[in-house]
């Protein structure tokens, strides 16, 4: 009589022994990095529960901008499209115009993948800027098919107003660039027009037109540098814009009489709308706002404005500051938006 091959146990066994070690595994390793902190120079990133998965020293201690106005916070992002997030960080060494700030691109398990900042010396009909840039933004640019997404970076000069906007690849290799002369950040990526093929809009003010501006990209093709009226504000050494779509905005006689421009704010699509918010008065709270609505194209659909502009017109007047109250003829000469590029994808 044979005896019976103990195989069948023994494979049973090791079964039990690889799943438990690959719990063991999946329990005690750190999952991928969801948050971060920093302790002096030392940049940390923990899991979901809260588990160091990796750190990183920088040679100085950052400074937080982001807790003390409009600058963008660290973001795990997909940047490479492969389910997966890096951490997008971006670097500032002062509060000080010194150096500029750079973008890092942290793999998901540590280590700089790419790392990009901006450090071109600009020129304009009147000076020469220091080429010191600071992150104002970065999105994710979809791209079609089974192409890796991009990465849209904005730089302003520290501390004047030429603007860079970048758009790099899942590397961190820049693909082209545009200049302008104001900041235009508040960036919108989407498909407003329909075509299946996401847009840039970038919302801000045109320096050399001392008015606020609407700025549209198409991700696949846009460079060069803004036209500006005023030659001294004119870019020089760059070719003329590509662009989708630039647009001038009215000011309000309650703008022309307390502020020296007006500024293009929130950008905000609501199904086939999309919403400018125009800041016409800086110092207020709350502010003076006219609110354009789009369709696509940029067709301009409606005009309206925030309840406090009837307020600030009205006290503005009994003091003689203005020579009138806000009016219904006023709000219809918002209408006079001024295209210096019509819509042309």
């Amino acid at each position: 009589m044979s005896r019976a091959r103990p195989w069948p146990l023994v494979g049973a066994a090791a079964l039990l022994l690889l799943a438990a070690t690959a719990s063991w595994w999946i329990w005690f390793r750190a999952g991928d990095p969801v948050s971060y902190r920093l302790d002096g120079p030392l940049l940390i990133t923990l899991d979901v529960r809260g588990r160091e998965v990796w750190r990183h020293p920088f040679a100085s201690e950052p400074v937080q901008q982001w807790n003390a106005g409009p600058y963008p916070r660290p973001a795990f992002l997909d940047v490479d499209g492969d389910g997966r997030n890096e951490l997008l960080f971006p670097f500032k060494y002062s509060q000080l115009a010194e150096r500029s700030d750079i973008l890092y691109c942290f793999a998901p398990r540590g280590g700089i993948r790419w790392q990009f900042c901006t450090t071109r010396a600009i020129t304009t009909g009147k000076k020469t800027f220091t080429p010191v840039f600071g992150v104002n933004y970065f999105a994710l640019v979809p791209a079609s098919g089974k192409k890796q997404p991009r990465v849209l970076v904005g730089s302003n000069q520290q501390p004047e107003y030429p603007m860079q906007v970048a758009l790099l690849d899942s590397s961190g290799k820049l693909l082209r660039e545009h200049w302008h002369s104001g900041h235009i950040s508040h960036p919108l990526v989407t498909d407003f027009d329909g075509d299946g093929r996401p847009e840039i809009y970038l919302s801000g003010i045109a320096n050399g037109y001392k008015t606020a501006v609407l700025v549209a990209l198409d991700p696949e093709n846009f460079g060069g540098a803004s036209v500006e009226n005023d030659p001294q504000y004119q870019i020089q050494g760059m070719q003329p814009p590509r662009e989708l779509a630039r647009v001038l905005f009215p000011r309000s006689s309650l703008n022309l009489a307390l502020e020296t421009y007006n500024e293009g704010t929130t950008l905000a699509l609501s199904g086939r709308l999309l919403t400018v918010v125009v800041r016409e008065s800086m110092g207020s709270t709350p502010a003076a706002e006219i609110y354009y609505e789009f369709e696509p194209v940029l067709k301009l659909a409606r005009v309206g404005v925030g309840d406090s502009n009837y307020s600030q017109y009205k006290r503005l007047y009994q003091q003689g500051a203005l020579k009138s109250e806000l009016t219904q003829a006023e709000i219809d000469s918002y209408r006079n938006i001024r295209f210096l590029t019509p819509w042309r994808k």
